[in-house]
């Protein structure tokens, strides 16, 4: 029986976060199996072909949430996914409403597995953002035009989307997930500057230092 091998330049062109399908007894490299685990490659055996395909409808979970005050338009931006066809996973932010750590809830989802990517509403998308991305494998963009949305997504493989009012209405923010969504990943054009980011969050993670209370040889 002839064996099936999952490269790790075919794990490549999965989205960072999106899980991987295998048929039960696919041989995986070790290098495969590394970058899976580096961008959050979920591997999932499955036992036929035809349970894959009715799987790969994960790509149409996603994660939302929203700030209190931007709950209104993540009511309808909800609205809009479901009638889509997507199946959304709301995040409720439990800190206050003028600070960014509700975004978390959809980045540690989008980074489990659980949901194929996410989006999160807030007042100015900027701390968000920066949090979102401490996250290993979370690719989060802050995005205002259609430009932004697109280009995040076929160049970069962003999975989770940040959006921002003021200036942010309904069918802006439609305008921009709808979008943001549609747009593939090419990895393929733009493998040099992916390849780069992996490098780096691949190095800092390693060189990372965990200070220990009371040892001076840690810097702080």
């Amino acid at each position: 029986m002839k064996r099936t091998f999952l490269t790790e330049k075919e794990l490549r062109n999965i989205a960072p976060g999106s899980p991987c399908y295998v048929v039960k007894g696919t041989c995986l490299t070790p290098l495969a199996l590394e970058i899976a685990a580096q961008r959050g490659n979920t591997i999932i055996e499955c036992d036929t072909a035809e349970e894959i395909q009715r799987l790969k409808a994960f790509d149409k979970r996603l994660a939302l949430g929203a700030t209190r005050s931007q709950r209104e338009l993540g009511q309808k931006i909800r609205s809009l996914l479901q009638e889509n066809g997507y199946l959304v996973c709301e995040c409720g932010a439990k800190s206050s409403p003028d600070e960014p750590g509700g975004v978390l809830e959809v980045a540690r989802l989008v980074q489990s597995g659980q949901v194929c990517s996410g989006i999160w509403l807030d007042e100015d998308g900027i701390g968000s953002t920066i949090l979102a991305n401490k996250c290993p494998g979370i690719r989060a963009v802050h995005c205002w035009d259609r430009q932004t949305a697109r280009i995040s997504r076929e160049r970069h493989g962003a999975n989770l989307l940040v959006l921002a009012d003021p200036g942010l209405d309904a069918d802006l923010a439609a305008t921009l997930v709808t979008t943001w969504l549609s747009a593939a990943f090419a990895r393929s054009r733009h493998n040099r500057e992916i390849s780069l980011l992996e490098e780096v969050e691949k190095k800092y993670l390693r060189e990372t230092i965990v200070a220990v209370p009371g040892d001076c040889s840690c810097a702080l």
